[in-house]
């Protein structure tokens, strides 16, 4: 929920606030991180019942049809995987530290505000997939 303290000083959390916090490392700690690199079975199933590892607009390894190939042999193909993290779905290896995933993909003049430093690290990542 957001309080007092958030909309009093909107400017603290533009898009150029959370730069400037991940340039001088005062992002906020591993609460932030661990949704990204904790591991989990990310899996989606396209409109065609293709079974993917991945999220909406990001399909990572095809693990076969629902329909044709059997939602049994499908589904015990992707658990076989084993679960990735967030941020493997938008890196192959280790994702870039935040300070430079800022300066890649982070607007240090926007305005556009975020409260959580969750959303923008996502929209970060995000940006940096579409380069």
């Amino acid at each position: 929920m957001l309080g007092c303290e958030e909309w009093s000083s909107l400017e603290s959390y533009t898009e150029a606030a959370w730069v400037q916090r991940a340039r001088d490392g005062s992002w906020p700690a591993a609460e932030t991180t661990a949704k990204w690199t904790s591991p989990r079975y990310q899996l989606i199933c396209r409109p065609n019942l293709d079974l993917h590892t991945g999220t909406t607009g990001i399909y990572r390894r095809r693990h076969g049809n629902m329909r044709r190939d059997g939602a049994r042999a499908v589904l015990e193909q992707a658990l076989a995987d084993g679960p990735v993290s967030q941020e493997q779905l938008y890196f192959p290896g280790p994702a870039p530290p935040i300070s430079e995933l800022a300066a890649r993909a982070g607007d240090a003049n926007s305005t556009s505000i975020y409260f959580d430093a969750f959303e923008v690290r996502y929209l970060w990542l995000d940006r940096r997939r579409q380069t």
